[in-house]
């Protein structure tokens, strides 16, 4: 903590607020997610935009069951497109 400053996020680190779209790859085409989307095919990556302009790539290391992959996609998609309190 060299200035006394103390840092919530390490430099990887994303907020769910921060997200601006979410890609889905697969071996044959790319598809833009919405909260209302589903997949159809296996997603590999997902390729997250920030709205700070970085690209985080979001692979699953192993062959996801359809429910890790549902999880992880609603968590993604439904935080950064409900509606925020006024």
């Amino acid at each position: 903590d060299p200035a006394g400053q103390r840092h919530l996020l390490g430099a990887d680190d994303v907020t769910l607020s921060s997200i601006d779209r979410v890609v889905a790859v697969n071996s044959s085409r790319n598809k833009l997610l919405l909260a209302t989307s589903s997949l159809k095919t296996q997603a590999q990556e997902l390729l997250i935009y920030c709205k700070d302009f970085r690209l985080l790539h979001f692979q699953f290391e192993h062959e996801p069951s359809t429910d890790e992959v549902y999880f992880t996609l609603c968590v993604f998609l439904h935080f950064p497109h409900s509606p925020q309190p006024v």
